[in-house]
């Protein structure tokens, strides 16, 4: 139901509360002995009753898929066995994302318990751009590779393994990009979007379809010598839950499985190089998914965005733990780096955007030659969130070719639209996701691609409603419903992050916290009270009253969660949203 008669909010938007059939709101509640409000909150994330228990305590060995059902599973199995029996030389070729950097190193670690050294060859993001290239494998011929494992990029390269075919490279792809009608000439490609694909796994991380690989290898060695002695493929978890995590893929139990079981795996710090990074950023508590996304996972990618690209997947993959220091203690230094670029970036994207008035377009397109190519995926996620508006950065070289990185909105797919870009001529290459992409074009090309991608995406104002799951008095709000509610963690696509409003509160010893937080007290008619923050909040209408409320009370929508200090646990709400009750 619509709220407060389509009044916009202090962020402009509309409050829709989500009106959850109450019989299966209570079967859900008395069946499984859970809160109305968690009840409500798994209902409007369409969980079934009999599906709960897999949704809260997701376990793989009830989740996991044969690996064979995928297509090409079963020859990219043989053909590596072949490889191992004939002794030839295997390298993996990872992308330069976190996603890439976990696969690479999973299947690192996994060869090498099985007595083979394999090599890592991770392109340079600015050189070399993303995915395998033609120059790329006559590098790795002239290595003496035999056969090439492709992970999280691959399926839409033509040239690029035309040509490895020609020179007498086997290759096989682990990757979960959109693909064409037509795949490229490879050995065997493992991918759950390709379009002849029929498993359901569709939102598996490349780095979980590498999972799926080494365990159908493990299956297929234990078929050809049960005596065999094979590593427990269950240490790689903490490697599936980082790039699974970091690559926002939609949060289907078995992801959330991975991610659950993987945390457990990650507070043993049995791998080397994550535990160093962990040590240097300061985690010494039990690791959450936040940990990963906000502060392992951005380390990861700083060596490619802004220095050397292989540098996650070695500090991932490496035993030794001084090498491991060393790398943790270098990424921690880029990542600083990285986020005095990226706020300079976002300044001068912001600038572009509000003197050109593109905020009003459909689909934002700002380009600007010289903008540091590793961090334009972060700008354009940044700019739209800001706006709510699928987004397009594109940095140009000196060579007039601009290399772009979207961000989109859901419901709208931008991997399908780069694809059909890509397919009219706009672009040299370009794929992704639905929610991200990647792109290269001639710098001419930029404003027609623009206007296509205007064209090409929904006509229409985009949709500023904000979703809440229930309303909850500040009474209602303990450290035992905090503690529930961060039980259905991990969040991200399909299972978001429970929005809870609280009506009719006033706040009070408000105050900037950092650079521009606002954080205040918000008190109820009852007089009861909660800690409130609303990040990066000071300078925009939400802050500013936040921060002067002049007597007028409000209506908050924000997300509980639970924050341990010093030993002692204590709830939080983070405040998403303002709507003034009193009139002006």
């Amino acid at each position: 139901m619509h709220l407060f008669k389509g009044k916009k909010s202090l962020n402009n938007n509309h409050w829709v509360l989500l009106a959850p059939p109450m019989r299966d709101v209570m079967d859900i509640s008395q069946k499984h002995g859970i809160l109305d409000i968690i009840a409500r909150i798994l209902v409007n994330r369409q969980i079934k009753s009999d599906h709960v228990i897999n949704f809260l305590t997701p376990k793989l060995k009830n989740l996991m898929p044969d690996p064979f059902h995928f297509k090409d599973m079963d020859k990219a199995v043989a053909r590596t066995i072949e490889a191992i029996n004939q002794k030839q030389k295997i390298t993996v070729f990872g992308d330069y994302d976190v996603d890439g950097a976990t696969s690479s190193a999973l299947l690192k670690r996994f060869f090498e318990a099985l007595g083979i050294d394999i090599s890592i060859y991770i392109p340079d993001r600015v050189l070399e751009g993303y995915g395998p290239s033609s120059g790329a494998m006559d590098i790795l011929k002239k290595k003496g590779t035999h056969l090439v494992i492709i992970v999280d990029s691959g399926t839409t390269a033509f040239e690029a393994l035309a040509h490895a075919k020609k020179i007498g490279l086997d290759v096989i792809i682990l990757d979960h990009h959109i693909g064409e009608p037509k795949l490229p000439e490879a050995f065997a490609i493992v991918n759950p979007n390709r379009i002849d694909e029929t498993s359901k796994h569709t939102y598996l991380a490349a780095v979980g379809m590498s999972f799926m690989y080494v365990y159908g290898l493990i299956k297929k060695l234990k078929e050809l010598d049960r005596k065999q002695k094979l590593p427990d493929i269950r240490q790689y978890l903490d490697l599936v839950a980082l790039g699974t995590v970091c690559d926002i893929v939609p949060l289907k139990p078995l992801n959330r499985a991975f991610i659950q079981q993987g945390l457990k795996i990650m507070g043993f710090r049995d791998n080397t190089g994550m535990s160093a990074l962990m040590d240097v950023i300061d985690i010494d508590s039990f690791p959450t998914a936040y940990h990963l996304g906000f502060l392992l996972g951005p380390r990861i990618n700083a060596g490619s965005r802004i220095d050397q690209s292989d540098l996650g997947a070695t500090l991932l993959s490496t035993h030794d733990k001084q090498k491991a220091k060393e790398i943790a203690q270098k990424l921690d230094q880029l990542n600083t780096e990285r986020q005095q670029i990226e706020a300079q970036m976002i300044d001068e994207a912001i600038q572009m955007v509000e003197s050109e008035n593109l905020q009003t377009h459909h689909v934002i397109c700002v380009a600007k030659q010289g903008w540091h190519v590793g961090v334009i995926g972060i700008v354009a996620g940044r700019l739209k969130e800001k706006y709510n508006r699928p987004t397009l950065v594109i940095t140009v070289d000196e060579k007039g070719i601009g290399k772009g990185s979207g961000r989109s909105i859901p419901g709208l797919d931008l991997g399908s639209a780069m694809h059909a870009a890509k397919q009219k001529g706009l672009l040299i290459n370009g794929g992704g996701h639905a929610m991200a992409a990647g792109l290269t074009l001639e710098k001419d090309k930029i404003k027609a691609f623009g206007q296509f991608m205007q064209t090409r995406l929904p006509d229409g104002p985009i949709k500023t409603n904000l979703t809440i799951d229930a309303s909850i008095s500040v009474r209602g709000i303990t450290i035992e419903l905090a503690e529930i509610i961060d039980s259905l963690a991990p969040f991200g696509p399909e299972n978001v992050t429970p929005k809870i409003m609280v009506d009719q509160v006033q706040p009070i010893l408000s105050k900037i916290v950092g650079k521009d937080h606002v954080s205040c007290i918000l008190k109820a008619e009852d007089k009861a009270t909660i800690q409130a923050i609303a990040f990066r909040s000071a300078e925009t209408p939400m802050g500013k009253y936040l921060l002067n409320p002049a007597g007028k009370r409000c209506s908050i929508v924000g997300t509980i969660k639970l924050d341990t200090w010093q030993g002692k646990k204590r709830h939080k709400l983070f405040i998403s949203d303002v709507m003034v009750c009193d009139d002006a």
